[in-house]
């Protein structure tokens, strides 16, 4: 195995490596700021990171636990965003080259296939925050690479177990493997490579068994409307832009027949790959749609199967216009004070309740950047004004406490946990139930929540915030 590494290394592969790797990597950089990222998990990454670093315990940021990039991170002594945001760029590189050299195999448009899969937004985002998708995609895309084109299942199955060690559903990606050994009656390889893909993955979440036993296994629940699906699904994905591109690209792969350009050996292979992965990860999304990060992993499926069904002008215009998606057209809402103000070129409409903008100018990469920073800066404000309430008051903060308990260096609560941390003078909670709510009001403690918190914990907890004389706290950010 050491030997065919080696060769890898001198080969032309190489090349195309470094050099889509550096075009991916550089194109990040633009974006990179000393922000964690909106996603509440990556700042709860950072703070499992420090407190397994201050600790030298295991504590997961969230179940089913993400021990690869928690451990690395905690190694690294869980440095600033800066760093963590750079090394997931890293990771964007790794992915869109593997990815290059494993679809080589199969189309000759193989230099904007990788364009594509690193100018998606969906993938883009998640390239410059701190965030595991990326880190758990670039080991996939190596394992495809390994697995197709050099036929070392040894080295893949390493590499697949350090994915699930970023994130255990890429164990997904182990079952059109086998298949396709089964069908090959590679039956030595069969155990070369799910051998090494369990004692990995056994290595890794072994401080996770040992610190939870098998609870983190245990799926959460939640209810999500048809709209927040179709919008994960669609424009979260591949942007505005995107969905059209991707919608006349599907007509035009269905009216050719399946895969004709490929030998008859290869045609099962592909097949089993792309539609087998497909499935299963849309059935893992719809089974708990919680971010359209989730289905990641279809993407280099998608633009594999675009690559190699497509003409060569279907293939680049479909390219083109996914690229152009991260840049053009985003929809987001308007209705918060942390949120970014739309450009002059849009238009808002009211959906479910909610003010959503459809912006022409500000695609889901300067959205991002521009919320990122309207963020940092309401925060501020609300820490300030915790700081500075001369009375005993309880802040109810939604989905900003990862964020608050990180800024304001609070230790990590244990997943599935209450969100609340206690002290003389203030509680900082996300939500609270009726048991809660009663025993922190007979403390004395005023009640403040963030705008709209007082509508999520109704529909969680089928309480009224204001009932309890919860008012809405004024922190008021300039444009």
């Amino acid at each position: 195995m050491i030997k065919k590494v080696i060769d890898f290394v001198s080969a032309r592969d190489t090349r195309i490596f470094v050099v889509i790797f550096s075009l991916t990597f550089c194109s990040r950089l633009p974006f990179i700021i000393d922000d964690y990222g909106l996603d509440g998990d990556g700042w709860r990454v950072i703070n499992a990171a420090r407190t397994i670093a201050s600790t030298h315990h295991y504590i997961a940021s969230r179940f089913p636990g993400y021990p690869f990039v928690e451990l690395l991170l905690a190694a690294l002594s869980a440095p600033s965003a800066i760093i963590t945001n750079l090394i997931t760029a890293c990771f964007s590189g790794i992915a869109a080259a593997f990815f290059t050299l494993f679809i080589k195999k199969y189309s000759s448009e193989y230099f904007w296939a990788a364009l594509a899969f690193a100018g998606t937004p969906i993938v883009f985002l998640n390239s410059i925050v701190t965030m595991d998708y990326v880190w758990a995609i670039g080991s996939i895309c190596a394992v495809l690479y390994f697995f197709f084109s050099k036929r070392m299942f040894l080295l893949s199955g390493i590499l697949l177990g350090l994915a699930i060690g970023c994130r255990i559903s890429s164990l997904l990606f182990i079952l059109p493997l086998i298949l396709i050994l089964i069908h090959q009656k590679e039956y030595r390889a069969f155990f070369f490579f799910v051998l090494p893909a369990g004692i990995v993955l056994l290595a890794l979440f072994l401080p996770v068994i040992q610190t939870y036993g098998f609870s983190f296994l245990s799926m959460p629940s939640g209810t999500f409307s048809i709209t927040q699906i179709a919008k994960k699904l669609t424009v979260d994905l591949w942007g505005i832009a995107g969905c059209i591109f991707f919608g006349i690209a599907l007509i035009q792969s269905l009216r050719r027949k399946i895969f004709e350009s490929l030998p008859n050996h290869q045609r099962f292979d592909i097949m089993v790959l792309i539609f087998g992965g497909i499935v299963l990860y849309l059935t893992l999304f719809f089974r708990l749609p919680v971010d359209a990060g989730y289905l990641i992993p279809i993407v280099p499926l998608f633009i594999t199967y675009f690559a190699i069904q497509l003409t060569l002008r279907q293939f680049r215009i479909f390219s083109i216009g996914v690229i152009c998606s991260s840049f053009i057209f985003s929809i987001s809402p308007v209705d918060r004070p942390w949120h970014a103000q739309p450009s002059k070129i849009s238009y808002s409409t009211q959906i479910s309740g909610r003010i959503v903008c459809i912006d022409v100018l500000q695609g889901p990469l300067i959205k991002e950047m521009m919320q990122l920073k309207k963020q940092e800066e309401y925060l501020q404000h609300v820490n300030q004004a915790i700081d500075t309430i001369p009375y005993q008051a309880a802040f109810f903060v939604g989905d900003f406490i990862p964020k608050l308990s990180v800024k304001r260096n609070l230790p990590l609560r244990e997943p599935r946990a209450e969100d609340i941390y206690i002290f003389e003078k203030y509680i900082i909670a996300s939500y609270g139930d009726r048991n809660r709510l009663k025993e922190t009001k007979r403390g004395g403690y005023v009640f403040f929540h963030l705008p709209g918190v007082e509508k999520i914990n109704l529909e969680m907890n089928g309480v009224d915030l204001t009932k309890f004389g919860s008012q809405e706290l004024n922190v008021h950010v300039p444009d």
